[in-house]
């Protein structure tokens, strides 16, 4: 996720507070030592990645930064309900929550579609910019759709 434009799809933010390339979204498989789960990292972005634990008790607490300023985060694990938060703490130039199921199509209370299909994703922007907090909630959302694969979605 980033400011320049990719070869692939990958969610683009045009705000100059996103760094080119600011940060990575992946999903490692089993292998060895290393645990399997999805994982962040900062790619050495200027105005950084933040982390909300999903953990209630820390819900007080400020975000956590993944790493310093210019310099790339080690790979942080993430977990059910965790937020990330793009470019500030305080005010992001977006955040999303990360959902992750253990098989496919179970799902969290926040994920089943409601009886009157009031939480349901739309495919297409609007197309007027009054309502930019929406396209942004809208862009949320996109992003939970793109990153979907192994029976997990962020």
């Amino acid at each position: 996720i980033g400011r320049d434009q990719t070869f692939g799809p990958s969610p683009r933010l045009k705000e100059t507070e996103v760094s080119k390339t600011h940060l990575t979204i992946y999903l490692q498989s089993s292998d060895g030592d290393d645990p399997q789960g999805w994982f962040v990292v900062d790619n050495g972005s200027t105005h950084g990645t933040f982390i909300i634990s999903s953990d209630a008790s820390l819900s007080e607490k400020d975000p956590e930064r993944l790493s310093k300023q210019k310099k790339a985060s080690q790979s942080f694990r993430l977990h059910h309900l965790n937020t990330i938060l793009i470019a500030s703490s305080k005010d992001p130039v977006l955040s999303f929550q990360v959902h992750i199921h253990p098989k496919f199509p179970t799902s969290c209370q926040s994920c089943t579609l409601r009886s009157d299909e009031s939480n349901r994703i739309r495919l297409a922007l609007p197309t007027s910019t009054q309502n930019n907090g929406e396209n942004l909630q809208m862009l949320g959302c996109l992003v939970q759709l793109i990153w979907m694969g192994a029976g997990t979605h962020l």
